[in-house]
């Protein structure tokens, strides 16, 4: 797998996320954001769909109305991106859901619960 990086407004989120699982959960949800995201920078749009509930730090973040567009531009263009991931595995394992789901790093129950929330198949 090629070297991949996360521009600023990636770390920073990252940073400003309350990790309630601790280590494992920011362990969990980077291996999944590299193992998901095709090209060799990782940022904000991607950890949008991978994080849910994202508490920002700034409150102007959360009141701006164009940023609350932005982001909710930005979730949906994640969740796309994570539809076309999920369809990428699925073709590359020949429909092997088990297969799939290890390619993409996450549970094979997820990819279930992920293939019905897209409507794949």
């Amino acid at each position: 797998m090629p070297m991949k990086s996360f521009n600023p407004d990636a770390v920073s989120a990252l940073m400003s996320y309350p990790w309630k699982g601790n280590i494992r959960e920011l362990i969990n949800t980077i291996e999944q954001i590299v193992t998901l995201v095709d090209s060799q920078e990782i940022h904000l749009v991607h950890l949008l769909h991978s994080i849910k509930e994202m508490q920002w730090e700034q409150a102007e973040e959360v009141t701006d109305v164009k940023n609350v567009s932005l982001l909710e531009k930005a979730k949906s263009m994640g969740e796309q991106m994570e539809k076309e991931s999920i369809i990428k595995a699925l073709t590359h394992t020949g429909g092997n859901k088990t297969k799939a789901a290890e390619m993409l790093g996450i549970h094979r129950t997820t990819l279930y619960q992920k293939i019905k929330k897209y409507d794949i198949y």
